[in-house]
Formats: C-alpha cells, structure tokens, sequence
C-alpha cells in the first residue's frame, strides 16, 4: 500500500487529475493547495483512504474532491470552493468523513451524494453553492450532523431520485427555492 506524505506543496495545471488515491492507497496530504487540474483536483477511489487536512481544494472545471468505489478518506479543517461541478463528490457505495470544513461557491453542487454514495459530514459551512448545497441522489444516504448549510442559489439539501439521509442539529437557512 502506498503511503506518501505531501505537505505544503502546489498542486495545478494538470491535463487530469491533481491526485489519484486509488486501490487501498493511504497517504497524508497536509497544508497544500490543489487546484486547477483538468479532471479533478483530487479523486479517492478504490478503498483508498487518505487524510487531506488543512488544504485548499479549488477551481477545477470538474470536482474538487471525488470519493467513489468504497472509497474512504478523512476530509478536515479544508477549504474547498469554486470548482466546476460538485466541490465534493460522494458515490459507488464510498464512505469518507467530512469535518470542520468550508465548503463553497460550486458552479454546481456544495456536496453531492449519489449511487449508495454514504458519508458523515461533521461540523461543516456548506454555502453559496449555485444548484443545491447538498444534494442526495440515487440511495444516497449520508449523515450530515451540526452543520450550517445556507445561501444556496436553489436548494440548502435536494434529495431526489430514492435519495436518503440523516440530517441531525444542523442549521439550514437563506436558501433561494427551498431550504
């Protein structure tokens, strides 16, 4: 199993993806930026399972995080904005822990959880995202637990399509459509 360490470093301009996570890949990446990287700044696949803390994630014309294929990982004290579709990604049945971050100003959604997509989202500003801030989808079914979730162009939480959820001690307010 790999298990790099990157730490306050610059990751961009990628013609794919900033950093693959993949096939039981652990890893810390700490402090650094991502950002720019054609087909995603950061993608967890495969039962990997690292823990990015401490970093800005942003402008991707894709996502800034995509968590798929039983994917884990451990997303803390992060900043992750301004990317193309979803700043966060959650699908194919992937777990990963979201705490204590900013999650904002997606040109789509702040998190999206799809395909038996699962997750705790902890503690969390999710806000200013232009579709919805959360949405579920397909049998999503993530936890979302002491968050505020607001400003959204349309919706705080969407949840279409046999989506599911728990959404516990949260603050949801000022959406446009829906909260």
């Amino acid at each position: 199993n790999s298990n790099p360490v990157i730490s306050h470093c610059r990751i961009f301009n990628s013609n794919t993806s900033g950093i693959l996570v993949i096939t039981n890949g652990l890893g810390h990446i700490l402090h650094s930026d991502i950002f720019e990287n054609k087909y995603g700044n950061i993608l967890i696949d495969t039962a990997a399972n690292p823990t990015i803390d401490h970093c800005q994630i942003y402008r991707s014309p894709l996502y800034g995080i995509s968590v798929t294929d039983n994917g884990l990982g451990h997303i803390l004290h992060s900043d992750i904005f301004e990317n193309g579709f979803a700043n966060i990604e959650i699908g194919t049945a992937a777990n990963p822990t979201i705490d204590r971050c900013k999650i904002y100003n997606s040109k789509s959604y702040g998190i999206q959880v799809k395909e038996n997509g699962l997750g705790h989202i902890l503690h969390s500003d999710i806000f200013e995202n232009k579709d919805a801030n959360i949405t579920i989808d397909t049998a999503g079914n993530p936890t979302i637990d002491r968050c505020k979730i607001y400003r959204s162009q349309r919706y705080g939480i969407q949840v279409t399509a046999n989506g599911l959820g728990h959404i516990l001690h949260s603050d949801i307010f000022e959406n446009e459509d829906a909260n």
